[in-house]
């Protein structure tokens, strides 16, 4: 049942990340409560900017966001001498 839950959850979430937790709920038919546990322990998701996203990154987003984060760190210090 749990399981059911969390996939009809995820399916809402993937057609419009912009919802809250009680209109995901409400289209589910679950309560709120329940509905914040799936999204937060078992989908693993957290509210960034007004949408749920997962909360861990991917190994090649992480090179990334260090890349970019290196470029610009050596940006900053060209500046400053």
């Amino acid at each position: 049942m749990y399981n059911d839950h969390a996939e009809k959850v995820l399916a809402v979430i993937r057609r419009n990340r912009r919802l809250t937790v009680r209109e995901v709920a409400e289209e589910v038919g679950i309560c709120k409560s329940s509905c914040h546990l799936i999204l937060t322990d078992k989908l693993k998701m957290r509210r960034v900017a007004a949408k749920f996203v997962p909360r861990l990154l991917t190994d090649a987003r992480k090179d990334n966001r260090f890349t970019v984060r290196s470029c610009l760190i050596i940006r900053m210090l060209r500046k400053t001498f």
